[in-house]
């Protein structure tokens, strides 16, 4: 799982509770959370009074690009159960390594996610029909290995206008044209709200210019 860890939206916690009735019947799985959100402590805390192990669920806060294409390699499939969505990047950066994807059927999130690249379930408070696809996965994870990768092909046109994007944004940071405050420092958290889509092009192309 990948995201902000804001629990209004991404419901991060009904995943560690499916994820601890899945380890049930599929011992040997292993989850991976890895996002920015500021709550990560709180996530940590309910891990542990679950009683995972670390062997069982790791956590990763604001892991580097280098970092999150090793765990998107790593991983099986990614998990989302949001309460709402609009279409989330981090979808199309899983689809872009051949990743399967299984999430709740929010937002325009159904518009891409079907039977051939994951599964898609109807959203619940405690992530109980997440817990049934996770099940279905472990069963039918051979079919969905490459199809994934294919999807993502569609949006190749996407991802050269992002690069021409990424290309003026490290043009203009070498330049230094960007107004940034005399006490401040050069770390994305400083640009200019207006610039952050560019800068958040920069971390997902990290995924697939990479492969």
């Amino acid at each position: 799982h990948l995201s902000s860890f804001d629990e209004r939206q991404k419901n991060p916690l009904s995943i560690l509770k499916a994820f601890k009735n899945h380890l049930k019947k599929f011992p040997d799985s292993h989850l991976i959370m890895a996002g920015d959100g500021e709550n990560i402590s709180d996530l940590k805390n309910y891990a542990s009074s679950l009683g995972f192990t670390e062997k069982e669920v790791e956590f990763h806060f604001r892991p580097s690009p280098t970092l999150l294409l090793s765990l998107f390699h790593r991983a099986e499939a990614l998990l989302l159960n949001s309460r709402y969505e609009n279409l989330p990047v981090v979808m199309l950066e899983a689809m872009s390594c051949g990743m399967p994807v299984l999430s709740s059927n929010v937002g325009g999130i159904h518009e891409y996610l079907n039977d051939e690249n994951g599964i898609l379930f109807p959203f619940d408070e405690e992530g109980k029909n997440l817990e049934d696809a996770m099940e279905r996965f472990e069963k039918t994870a051979e079919g969905f290995d490459l199809k994934g990768s294919m999807l993502a092909s569609d949006f190749a046109w996407l991802i050269e206008e992002d690069i021409k994007v990424v290309n003026q944004l490290e043009f203009s940071l070498e330049q230094r044209s960007y107004d940034v405050p005399e006490n401040g420092s050069w770390e994305i958290k400083t640009i200019k709200a207006k610039d952050m889509n560019a800068v958040a092009v920069v971390v997902n192309l990290s995924l697939v210019k990479t492969i």
